[in-house]
């Protein structure tokens, strides 16, 4: 198992499994990483990042934290600064403040449409778009 990292382990490319325990930080690292995927992905949109979690509780606080922390970055890549820990190192680690600046005014702009379900909400999703993609044996 490797040491993780918020802004430094690999993320995009692949898959990446995050374990722990209730109470150890999962929700700031989902918002964390959502944020990061805005910043570094270029070809990729906030309705092309899907969050899932277990219960509609869970659903509603990742919403509301991920859409705060998009709306704070906006602010701290316009003004250069930022009293967040975290946002202060995102502002040193991509230096295109502008460019930030757009990627995050748009994922606020389109955030309605970000995919953040339960699990049985996202399967639910599925089965509603793509009826006749989808067979049970």
């Amino acid at each position: 198992m490797n040491d993780f990292s918020l802004l430094d382990t690999e993320i995009g490319s692949g898959r990446l499994l995050i374990e722990a325990s209730a109470g150890t930080g999962k929700t700031f690292t989902i918002t964390g990483l959502v944020l990061r995927l805005l910043l570094e992905r270029a070809d990729l949109t906030i309705d092309q990042i899907l969050v899932t979690t277990f219960t509609e509780l869970a659903t509603a606080e990742l919403r509301g934290r991920i859409r705060d922390l998009l709306r704070d970055a906006l602010l701290a890549f316009q003004t250069g600064k930022s009293e967040h820990d975290l946002l202060r190192r995102v502002l040193e680690k991509y230096p295109d403040h502008r460019a930030a600046a757009v990627r995050l005014k748009d994922a606020l702009a389109d955030f309605d449409e970000a995919p953040i379900y339960t699990i049985h909400g996202f399967c639910q999703r599925v089965l509603a778009d793509h009826p006749a993609d989808t067979k049970f044996t």
